[in-house]
């Protein structure tokens, strides 16, 4: 992009950022965000045709380079499963685009935002799924929507922890948080011994 198209959308954003903080998504308008990017509305109209194109852009923004963590990289095999290097990289990926990722998911950013990571991630799951193992079979006891409920609800709810943290850890911390959750039972989290 030229640096004049890349400076009005980093204007546009950041002042998203702080409407959505401040306002709630639902109750911003494209005159708040000229007003508060300092640009002019036809400038808005020459990159979005409206608010919720914007976000529609940020959203799928962070979908899409979240979902490429999960499809590019070729170096897999059942032996060295990605799934851990992927999950490190998002982290790092979101922690890069911090404001807007807390801003998106957090109390008044966008309600059907978080549905759209979860549906993102049962795709990398099944994709992961697919390529790692032979039967294709998630384990059979469990209804796979509780399964996906299982592996996906945790992830999402350690993130939209560290999003609204005043002092968020650093990434790497969050990436053991969530490794560590992976191995740990509910009795081994509360220090409690397990009475089987």
């Amino acid at each position: 992009m030229h640096q004049k198209v890349v400076n009005t959308h980093n204007k546009i954003k950041h002042a998203l950022i702080e409407l959505i903080n401040k306002r709630g998504i639902e109750r911003i308008t494209v005159k708040d965000i000229t007003e508060l990017a300092h640009i002019n509305r036809s400038t808005f109209y020459k990159h979005f045709a409206s608010k919720d194109e914007l976000i529609n852009y940020y959203e799928d923004m962070l979908l899409q380079e979240i979902l490429n963590y999960f499809l590019k990289d070729k170096d897999l095999s059942p032996e060295k499963p990605n799934l851990y290097r992927v999950i490190y990289q998002v982290i790092h990926y979101i922690d890069k685009e911090f404001e807007l990722s807390r801003a998106l998911l957090g109390p008044n950013g966008d309600p059907s935002f978080e549905k759209k990571v979860y549906v993102l991630l049962i795709k990398a799951i099944n994709f992961d799924v697919l390529r790692l193992s032979s039967n294709h079979q998630m384990y059979q006891y469990i209804p796979k929507e509780y399964i996906y409920e299982i592996l996906i609800s945790p992830l999402i709810g350690i993130i939209k922890k560290w999003l609204a943290q005043t002092h968020p850890e650093d990434p790497d911390e969050i990436f053991n948080i969530i490794m560590r959750m992976r191995y740990l039972s509910p009795y081994d989290l509360l220090n409690i011994p397990y009475q089987g």
